[in-house]
């Protein structure tokens, strides 16, 4: 019988041993995804077997406002900076009953798709809209948000991504890159073990600080008491949403045609159906403006998006407001949740500056 020389034996070794390696790397990726896909922690995903840790407001507020059983007169449309704009406030100073529809990181093709759902579930156009706009959301670096690629309800009003399919395809393969990318990061894993262990063992209760009335408005869960006792911490928010906003903020080199174009769309049917349309500039606490300024396109890209705003808005007789700056609505610095999201207070006083506006014929008039 002829023996099998060592250094083969060697190398069959390794051979084997590289296999199973390998085998074993591809099985725990495999499991890692899994879990995620599964436990969706942020809601990127269509799987709905637990409660992300996210806000998913898309699809609770279109739940929302299908269970009224008054139609608004008015809905306020924008992203997670405008759903602290109180609907009692807003028709004691307009006079309508108004819907909250803001949702997180809303661009554009939210608003487009927002309004139009509005007017579907409600059976005709509002009267009054007012329109929250983000500086960032003109950006082409970000994709649309894997929340409303998930809202049948939202999605199935944008038939535009149906008429461009390299358009959508496009949008679709830069969404699955970066969920790809962010599955197999540690932080995403352990909040799915988070999410599943809320489900199964904390009886489903959510961690979120924050829900929604059904007027849509968010309410803050943290009482005063536990505000004075530092579990709200102004600055530490403020530091997080530095890193966050550089990040939204990068490769914002222009304006967005694409998202240009849905906001162009939407002006156009609020001016051909007679909607009262107010348009504003949503602020941010002047430390992470003067943060933005000094690391990204910021301060060059908020020049454009207030021209282009206000000649679109001037043309389609919608009344526009550049409240980026809390001097311009006498706001207090004091006066946010973070960064970027404003207290009621500072709410309060953005709306009162609209009214002496509302029936002057000049822009830009602060």
């Amino acid at each position: 019988m002829t023996e099998v020389p060592e250094n083969k034996k060697v190398n069959q070794q390794d051979k084997r041993f590289c296999f199973v390696f390998l085998i074993s790397c591809l099985g725990s990726f495999g499991v890692i995804f899994l879990v995620n896909y599964i436990a969706n922690p942020y809601g990127d995903y269509a799987t709905k077997y637990f409660r992300p840790l996210v806000q998913t407001a898309r699809n609770d507020k279109v739940y929302l406002l299908s269970q009224l059983t008054e139609v608004p007169e008015g809905v306020v449309i924008g992203s997670s900076r405008v759903m602290r704009m109180e609907p009692a406030y807003l028709k004691s100073v307009f006079g309508y009953d108004f819907f909250n529809f803001g949702v997180n990181s809303a661009m554009p093709e939210d608003h487009l798709a927002i309004l139009r759902y509005y007017e579907k579930c409600c059976g005709k156009p509002p009267e009054m809209v007012i329109l929250g706009i983000d500086i960032y959301s003109f950006t082409d670096a970000l994709p649309m948000d894997s929340r409303l690629a998930n809202c049948p309800e939202l999605i199935g009003n944008l038939p535009e991504l149906q008429e461009n399919s390299l358009q959508q395809w496009k949008a679709r393969f830069s969404r699955n890159r970066k969920l790809f990318k962010e599955n197999f990061k540690y932080y995403m894993l352990k909040d799915s073990v988070r999410s599943l262990k809320m489900e199964m063992w904390d009886g489903g209760k959510n961690e979120s600080a924050n829900g929604f009335l059904s007027n849509g408005m968010m309410v803050e869960r943290l009482t005063k008491k536990e505000n004075a006792d530092g579990a709200f911490d102004l600055t530490k928010g403020i530091e997080i949403q530095k890193t966050d906003y550089v990040r939204r903020y990068a490769g914002f080199d222009s304006l967005s045609k694409r998202r240009c174009q849905y906001f162009e769309t939407f002006l156009k049917h609020c001016n051909e159906n007679e909607i009262k349309l107010v348009v504003f500039l949503t602020p941010l606490h002047p430390e992470l403006v003067s943060d933005l300024a000094e690391k990204t396109t910021f301060t060059q890209r908020k020049k454009e998006v207030i021209a282009y705003l206000d000649t679109q808005c001037l043309k389609n007789q919608a009344r526009f407001y550049d409240f980026s700056k809390i001097e311009s609505f006498q706001g207090q610095a004091d006066d946010f949740h973070d960064g970027v999201h404003a207290t009621v207070v500072n709410n309060r006083r953005i709306i009162n500056c609209m009214i002496p506006r509302i029936s002057d014929n000049k822009q830009n008039a602060f």
